[in-house]
Protein backbone atom coordinates (compact mmCIF):
# COMPACT_ATOMS: atom_id res chain seq x y z
CA UNK A 1 0.00 0.00 0.00
CA UNK A 2 1.39 3.63 -0.52
CA UNK A 3 1.47 6.84 1.29
CA UNK A 4 0.78 9.74 -0.78
CA UNK A 5 0.31 13.68 0.74
CA UNK A 6 -2.72 15.85 -1.13
CA UNK A 7 -1.36 19.11 -2.43
CA UNK A 8 -4.87 20.30 -1.60
CA UNK A 9 -3.92 21.04 2.12
CA UNK A 10 -1.38 23.55 0.61
CA UNK A 11 -2.70 26.60 -0.36
CA UNK A 12 -1.65 27.03 -3.88
CA UNK A 13 -1.53 30.70 -5.34
CA UNK A 14 -2.47 31.78 -8.14
CA UNK A 15 0.47 34.12 -8.98
CA UNK A 16 2.84 32.16 -11.11
CA UNK A 17 5.97 33.02 -9.38
CA UNK A 18 4.87 32.41 -6.13
CA UNK A 19 3.59 29.32 -7.05
CA UNK A 20 6.37 28.48 -8.40
CA UNK A 21 8.51 29.02 -4.82
CA UNK A 22 5.69 27.34 -2.88
CA UNK A 23 5.78 24.39 -4.96
CA UNK A 24 9.90 24.37 -4.15
CA UNK A 25 8.61 24.75 -0.76
CA UNK A 26 6.67 21.53 -0.61
CA UNK A 27 8.86 19.49 -2.55
CA UNK A 28 11.47 20.83 0.59
CA UNK A 29 9.60 19.52 3.22
CA UNK A 30 8.31 16.36 1.21
CA UNK A 31 11.67 15.40 0.82
CA UNK A 32 12.51 15.57 4.29
CA UNK A 33 9.78 13.52 5.21
CA UNK A 34 10.60 10.83 3.01
CA UNK A 35 7.72 11.28 0.84
CA UNK A 36 7.77 10.17 -2.74
CA UNK A 37 3.88 9.83 -3.72
CA UNK A 38 1.92 12.70 -3.97
CA UNK A 39 -1.54 13.88 -5.44
CA UNK A 40 -1.96 17.02 -7.47
CA UNK A 41 -4.63 18.90 -9.02
CA UNK A 42 -3.55 18.86 -12.84
CA UNK A 43 -5.72 22.39 -13.40
CA UNK A 44 -3.86 24.17 -10.65
CA UNK A 45 -0.18 23.18 -12.25
CA UNK A 46 -0.81 23.11 -15.86
CA UNK A 47 0.51 26.74 -16.41
CA UNK A 48 3.52 25.56 -15.23
CA UNK A 49 3.58 21.81 -15.73
CA UNK A 50 7.46 21.63 -17.48
CA UNK A 51 8.50 22.67 -14.17
CA UNK A 52 6.26 21.12 -11.65
CA UNK A 53 7.31 17.75 -13.86
CA UNK A 54 11.38 18.66 -13.75
CA UNK A 55 10.92 18.80 -10.31
CA UNK A 56 8.98 16.22 -9.50
CA UNK A 57 10.44 13.68 -12.30
CA UNK A 58 11.19 10.99 -9.33
CA UNK A 59 7.98 10.74 -7.82
CA UNK A 60 4.83 9.03 -8.20
CA UNK A 61 1.56 11.36 -9.31
CA UNK A 62 -2.22 10.95 -8.78
CA UNK A 63 -3.84 13.59 -10.95
CA UNK A 64 -7.13 15.33 -9.42
CA UNK A 65 -9.43 16.42 -11.79
CA UNK A 66 -12.91 19.47 -11.34
CA UNK A 67 -16.03 18.50 -13.08
CA UNK A 68 -15.96 16.32 -16.24
CA UNK A 69 -18.07 17.79 -18.81
CA UNK A 70 -17.64 15.03 -22.06
CA UNK A 71 -15.75 12.07 -22.83
CA UNK A 72 -13.35 13.20 -25.32
CA UNK A 73 -12.26 15.62 -21.67
CA UNK A 74 -12.18 12.71 -19.32
CA UNK A 75 -10.10 10.82 -22.17
CA UNK A 76 -7.93 13.59 -22.40
CA UNK A 77 -7.66 13.50 -18.44
CA UNK A 78 -6.70 9.75 -18.48
CA UNK A 79 -3.98 10.35 -21.62
CA UNK A 80 -2.26 13.29 -19.25
CA UNK A 81 -1.96 10.40 -16.38
CA UNK A 82 -0.89 7.85 -18.88
CA UNK A 83 2.62 10.20 -19.89
CA UNK A 84 3.29 10.23 -16.46
CA UNK A 85 2.94 6.39 -15.63
CA UNK A 86 -0.39 6.68 -13.17
CA UNK A 87 -3.44 4.44 -14.11
CA UNK A 88 -6.01 6.39 -11.97
CA UNK A 89 -7.16 9.72 -11.50
CA UNK A 90 -10.06 11.05 -9.16
CA UNK A 91 -12.94 13.49 -10.46
CA UNK A 92 -15.36 15.10 -8.84
CA UNK A 93 -18.94 15.05 -9.89
CA UNK A 94 -19.45 18.48 -9.39
CA UNK A 95 -17.42 21.64 -8.81
CA UNK A 96 -19.45 22.62 -5.80
CA UNK A 97 -18.85 21.96 -1.87
CA UNK A 98 -22.87 21.27 -0.42
CA UNK A 99 -25.47 18.60 -1.91
CA UNK A 100 -28.16 20.66 -2.35
CA UNK A 101 -30.82 19.69 -4.39
CA UNK A 102 -32.08 22.58 -7.10
CA UNK A 103 -35.88 23.39 -7.79
CA UNK A 104 -34.64 23.70 -11.81
CA UNK A 105 -33.58 19.90 -11.92
CA UNK A 106 -30.15 20.90 -12.79
CA UNK A 107 -28.75 18.41 -10.57
CA UNK A 108 -30.94 15.37 -12.37
CA UNK A 109 -29.56 16.64 -15.89
CA UNK A 110 -26.02 17.05 -14.28
CA UNK A 111 -26.00 12.97 -12.72
CA UNK A 112 -27.87 11.42 -16.13
CA UNK A 113 -24.83 13.22 -18.01
CA UNK A 114 -22.22 12.15 -15.49
CA UNK A 115 -23.55 8.67 -16.21
CA UNK A 116 -23.69 9.06 -19.49
CA UNK A 117 -20.37 9.84 -19.81
CA UNK A 118 -18.68 7.13 -17.28
CA UNK A 119 -20.70 4.33 -19.43
CA UNK A 120 -18.87 5.91 -22.76
CA UNK A 121 -15.77 5.18 -21.42
CA UNK A 122 -16.15 1.83 -20.16
CA UNK A 123 -14.29 -0.09 -22.77
CA UNK A 124 -11.53 2.47 -23.08
CA UNK A 125 -10.92 2.06 -19.41
CA UNK A 126 -10.73 -1.53 -19.76
CA UNK A 127 -8.76 -1.82 -22.41
CA UNK A 128 -6.20 0.62 -20.99
CA UNK A 129 -6.37 -0.95 -17.87
CA UNK A 130 -6.94 2.90 -16.10
CA UNK A 131 -9.41 3.64 -12.65
CA UNK A 132 -11.51 6.43 -11.95
CA UNK A 133 -11.78 7.10 -9.04
CA UNK A 134 -14.71 9.59 -7.76
CA UNK A 135 -14.63 11.49 -4.76
CA UNK A 136 -17.14 12.13 -2.43
CA UNK A 137 -16.75 15.73 -2.08
CA UNK A 138 -19.78 17.23 -0.19
CA UNK A 139 -21.62 17.48 -3.35
CA UNK A 140 -23.03 13.72 -3.48
CA UNK A 141 -24.14 11.26 -1.09
CA UNK A 142 -24.12 7.76 -1.06
CA UNK A 143 -27.35 7.37 -2.51
CA UNK A 144 -26.31 9.05 -5.43
CA UNK A 145 -23.14 6.34 -5.64
CA UNK A 146 -25.12 3.78 -5.79
CA UNK A 147 -27.41 5.03 -8.61
CA UNK A 148 -24.11 6.13 -10.53
CA UNK A 149 -22.47 2.50 -10.16
CA UNK A 150 -25.92 0.68 -10.91
CA UNK A 151 -26.07 2.29 -13.92
CA UNK A 152 -22.27 2.40 -15.01
CA UNK A 153 -21.40 -1.26 -13.91
CA UNK A 154 -17.61 -1.01 -14.64
CA UNK A 155 -15.15 -2.45 -12.26
CA UNK A 156 -12.74 0.48 -13.24
CA UNK A 157 -14.89 2.92 -11.80
CA UNK A 158 -14.93 3.32 -8.27
CA UNK A 159 -14.98 6.08 -5.28
CA UNK A 160 -12.36 8.30 -3.97
CA UNK A 161 -13.39 7.99 -0.50
CA UNK A 162 -12.84 10.94 1.43
CA UNK A 163 -13.27 9.59 5.72
CA UNK A 164 -14.32 12.97 6.80
CA UNK A 165 -16.55 13.93 3.82
CA UNK A 166 -19.12 11.69 4.07
CA UNK A 167 -19.93 14.24 7.42
CA UNK A 168 -20.37 17.14 5.38
CA UNK A 169 -23.25 15.17 3.89
CA UNK A 170 -24.58 13.89 7.07
CA UNK A 171 -23.75 10.21 7.01
CA UNK A 172 -21.03 8.27 9.08
CA UNK A 173 -18.25 7.06 7.28
CA UNK A 174 -18.50 3.47 7.78
CA UNK A 175 -21.52 3.61 5.49
CA UNK A 176 -19.50 3.79 2.83
CA UNK A 177 -16.98 1.38 4.20
CA UNK A 178 -20.22 -1.02 4.27
CA UNK A 179 -21.68 -0.38 0.95
CA UNK A 180 -18.32 0.16 -1.41
CA UNK A 181 -15.55 -1.97 0.02
CA UNK A 182 -14.92 -3.52 -3.67
CA UNK A 183 -15.27 0.10 -4.90
CA UNK A 184 -12.89 1.99 -2.60
CA UNK A 185 -9.61 2.69 -4.86
CA UNK A 186 -8.14 5.73 -3.46
CA UNK A 187 -8.77 7.11 0.65
CA UNK A 188 -8.41 10.45 1.56
CA UNK A 189 -7.55 10.12 5.06
CA UNK A 190 -8.72 13.63 6.37
CA UNK A 191 -10.10 14.44 9.99
CA UNK A 192 -12.11 17.24 11.08
CA UNK A 193 -12.58 18.93 14.24
CA UNK A 194 -16.82 18.61 14.46
CA UNK A 195 -19.14 21.22 16.13
CA UNK A 196 -23.02 20.24 15.96
CA UNK A 197 -25.27 23.53 16.93
CA UNK A 198 -28.39 21.26 17.84
CA UNK A 199 -30.88 21.39 15.14
CA UNK A 200 -28.95 24.51 13.06
CA UNK A 201 -25.95 23.68 11.78
CA UNK A 202 -23.07 21.29 10.98
CA UNK A 203 -19.08 23.43 11.24
CA UNK A 204 -16.27 21.28 10.35
CA UNK A 205 -12.60 22.29 11.14
CA UNK A 206 -9.63 21.02 9.72
CA UNK A 207 -7.57 19.60 12.19
CA UNK A 208 -4.58 17.14 12.07
CA UNK A 209 -5.58 13.52 11.80
CA UNK A 210 -5.04 12.24 15.55
CA UNK A 211 -6.92 15.87 16.84
CA UNK A 212 -9.80 15.69 14.77
CA UNK A 213 -13.32 14.07 16.05
CA UNK A 214 -13.35 10.88 13.95
CA UNK A 215 -11.57 7.81 14.83
CA UNK A 216 -9.50 7.70 11.66
CA UNK A 217 -7.36 4.87 13.18
CA UNK A 218 -10.31 2.59 13.61
CA UNK A 219 -11.96 3.84 10.19
CA UNK A 220 -8.74 2.94 8.24
CA UNK A 221 -8.60 -0.26 10.22
CA UNK A 222 -11.93 -1.13 8.56
CA UNK A 223 -11.14 -0.33 5.47
CA UNK A 224 -7.82 -2.30 5.17
CA UNK A 225 -9.24 -5.46 5.95
CA UNK A 226 -12.44 -4.90 3.87
CA UNK A 227 -11.39 -3.52 0.83
CA UNK A 228 -8.60 -3.96 -1.94
CA UNK A 229 -7.48 -0.25 -1.59
CA UNK A 230 -3.82 0.36 -2.04
CA UNK A 231 -3.63 3.69 -2.46
CA UNK A 232 -3.93 6.02 1.09
CA UNK A 233 -3.56 10.13 0.35
CA UNK A 234 -3.33 12.22 3.61
CA UNK A 235 -5.64 15.75 3.24
CA UNK A 236 -5.94 18.29 5.71
CA UNK A 237 -9.01 19.87 5.08
CA UNK A 238 -9.19 23.90 3.80
CA UNK A 239 -8.18 26.11 7.11
CA UNK A 240 -11.61 27.90 5.68
CA UNK A 241 -14.28 25.96 7.86
CA UNK A 242 -16.78 24.31 6.29
CA UNK A 243 -21.06 24.78 7.96
CA UNK A 244 -23.67 22.65 6.61
CA UNK A 245 -27.33 24.27 7.21
CA UNK A 246 -29.55 21.92 7.95
CA UNK A 247 -32.03 23.95 8.32
CA UNK A 248 -31.95 24.46 4.55
CA UNK A 249 -35.12 23.06 2.76
CA UNK A 250 -33.18 21.31 0.28
CA UNK A 251 -31.07 19.67 2.65
CA UNK A 252 -34.15 18.86 4.91
CA UNK A 253 -35.93 16.92 1.78
CA UNK A 254 -32.59 15.12 1.34
CA UNK A 255 -32.43 14.01 5.39
CA UNK A 256 -36.22 13.07 5.11
CA UNK A 257 -35.74 10.76 2.90
CA UNK A 258 -33.22 8.14 4.36
CA UNK A 259 -33.97 4.84 6.36
CA UNK A 260 -35.13 6.33 9.99
CA UNK A 261 -32.47 4.24 11.29
CA UNK A 262 -29.87 5.69 8.86
CA UNK A 263 -31.04 8.96 10.34
CA UNK A 264 -30.70 8.42 13.76
CA UNK A 265 -27.69 6.75 13.93
CA UNK A 266 -26.44 9.79 12.14
CA UNK A 267 -28.21 12.14 15.05
CA UNK A 268 -26.85 10.02 17.67
CA UNK A 269 -23.18 10.14 16.41
CA UNK A 270 -23.31 13.71 15.45
CA UNK A 271 -24.57 14.89 19.35
CA UNK A 272 -21.57 14.17 20.82
CA UNK A 273 -19.89 17.29 19.14
CA UNK A 274 -21.88 20.26 21.20
CA UNK A 275 -18.74 22.55 22.08
CA UNK A 276 -16.94 25.25 19.25
CA UNK A 277 -14.33 24.94 18.20
CA UNK A 278 -11.84 27.81 17.56
CA UNK A 279 -8.01 26.81 15.96
CA UNK A 280 -5.71 29.78 17.00
CA UNK A 281 -2.56 28.58 14.86
CA UNK A 282 -3.27 26.66 11.84
CA UNK A 283 -0.01 25.42 9.83
CA UNK A 284 -0.15 23.13 7.15
CA UNK A 285 3.17 21.81 7.61
CA UNK A 286 3.12 20.85 11.27
CA UNK A 287 -0.42 19.07 10.73
CA UNK A 288 0.92 16.86 7.88
CA UNK A 289 3.73 16.20 9.36
CA UNK A 290 2.16 14.76 12.72
CA UNK A 291 -0.28 13.24 10.66
CA UNK A 292 2.37 11.31 9.01
CA UNK A 293 4.00 10.17 12.49
CA UNK A 294 0.22 8.87 13.31
CA UNK A 295 -0.11 6.99 10.21
CA UNK A 296 3.14 5.24 10.09
CA UNK A 297 3.50 4.46 13.75
CA UNK A 298 -0.14 2.45 13.32
CA UNK A 299 -0.11 0.92 9.55
CA UNK A 300 2.23 -0.14 7.31
CA UNK A 301 1.92 2.85 4.88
Amino acid sequence: MDLYVNFSSFELPKNINKLKKKILTIKSFLKRNQIKNIEVSYPRIKKIENFFFNNFNDFNVIFNFNEILDIEELKNCIKVSQQYNSNIIRIKFSNYLEFKRDKKKIYEKKINNFIYILKGIKKYLKKNNFFIAIENHQDIDSNDFEKIFKNVKSNFVGICFDTANAVATCELPETYVKKFASKIFLVHIKNYKIFYKYNSFIQLNASSLQSGSLDITDLLNNIISKSQCKNFSIEIGNKKRRTININDNQIKKILNSRNKTKQYLFQKFIEKFDKPYNEKNFNVYYLIRSSLKMIRSNFNL
